[in-house]
């Protein structure tokens, strides 16, 4: 590793392209030093991880048992070939760019495929999944709240619930609900609906366009086909 130094301008290009992994960088940073900390804990969720036989300890890099290095190096900890092309210890392994392993992270051709199998989630190409959801961006999505097809979207919260698609949408609970579908509009918790521009019915103003318009506060009348007919 101490080479490196000398050689960051040859290295330097081949790193960039390599570090487009976020677990496959974290892994070559955490085991570029003289001593090497696990990984981090949420890569580490695997009930194997914690076991009795499983030692999750930090990895000595400084114990050569054969240093060829970037060529060949290998220790009673780690092993790399290559580096930063390959590297093994009992966390993982990393072929760059094609494949890494990260404690319970995998990834092939990053970022194109990655998963966690102890965390069920995980993407590939536009698909993903999560424990309790999954879809393919920006075509679907199936959860728990949220469900949608597009062009029809559907939400689930508690006891409320929404309804959109190009056509209208709906909002709605035990107790109430409102909307609007084309020229049809409610809100039953206000008690009002309509179908517009023809037609509008609330608690204080009625009307059925141009035939018939009602309102209790209005103070002067109007010829109309209706005998309540008044206009404000």
């Amino acid at each position: 590793m101490k080479y490196f130094a000398r050689y960051r301008f040859v290295f330097l290009p081949l790193l960039l392209l390599l570090l487009c992994s976020c677990a496959s960088s974290e892994r070559m940073l955490r085991l570029s030093g003289s001593v090497a900390a696990p990984p981090k804990s949420t890569r580490l969720s695997a009930a194997k991880w914690n076991s009795p036989g499983q030692i999750t300890r930090p990895l000595r890099l400084d114990s050569d048992l054969v240093n060829l290095w970037p060529i060949y190096y290998r220790n009673n900890d780690y092993t790399s070939a290559f580096w930063p092309m390959f590297d093994y210890d009992r966390y993982g392994l990393a072929i760059r760019p094609f494949f890494n392993r990260e404690g319970d992270d995998y990834s092939i051709l990053f970022p194109l495929m990655a998963w966690n199998p102890a965390q069920g989630d995980g993407w590939s190409a536009f698909a993903y999944w999560r424990k309790q959801s999954f879809g393919a961006f920006p075509l679907f999505h199936i959860g728990p709240e949220v469900k949608y097809v597009l062009p029809v979207w559907y939400r689930n919260h508690g006891l409320y619930r929404q309804l959109i698609t190009p056509l209208g949408g709906m909002s709605w609970d035990e107790d109430a609900s409102s909307g609007i579908w084309g020229p049809v509009w409610w809100d039953s918790d206000s008690e009002r609906h309509a179908i517009l521009p023809f037609y509008y019915s609330s608690l204080k103003t009625k009307f059925v366009f141009p035939l018939f318009y009602y309102n209790p506060e209005s103070v002067k009348e109007t010829p109309c086909f209706s005998h309540y007919c008044y206009y404000a």
